[in-house]
């Protein structure tokens, strides 16, 4: 009897500790925790890409594109696609300056269920 309960205690620790190491992994691949901000909180994520790299014009999704009631800037590409910003990841008065420009940006994209997809930028630099 003794030996069956430690058995059951130790699978129950080692059971715990595996999911908690799954968390950890979890998270390092995430590479950041998004404010409440990020357009992704709050929709669902239906396909991520990591070390991706997209070329495209800054433009802003109100002013420029006329898709929102407020000023906010985002990568839109040749092909008309939309990628919004993890504030997280990039300075406003970075994505500021370049507005009206191509640019170059790696980082993760996680395409949303119900929104534009959001890059995570990694790094972003001016198309000569």
């Amino acid at each position: 009897m003794r030996k069956i309960l430690l058995l059951t205690v130790i699978a129950l620790l080692w059971s715990g500790s595996a999911a908690l190491a799954g968390q950890g992994m979890q998270d390092k691949q995430e590479g950041h925790s998004c404010p409440a901000t990020c357009p992704e909180k709050n929709h669902e994520v239906t396909k991520t890409i990591a070390d991706a790299s997209l070329t495209g014009m800054i433009k802003c999704n109100h002013c420029d594109l006329h898709r929102s009631n407020s000023c906010q800037k985002v990568l839109q590409t040749a092909d008309k696609k939309v990628f919004q910003f993890c504030p997280e990841s990039v300075k406003t008065e970075d994505l500021e300056k370049l507005r009206g420009k191509e640019v170059q940006v790696k980082g993760t994209i996680k395409e949303l269920k119900d929104a534009d997809a959001v890059i995570h930028v990694e790094t972003m630099k001016p198309v000569s």
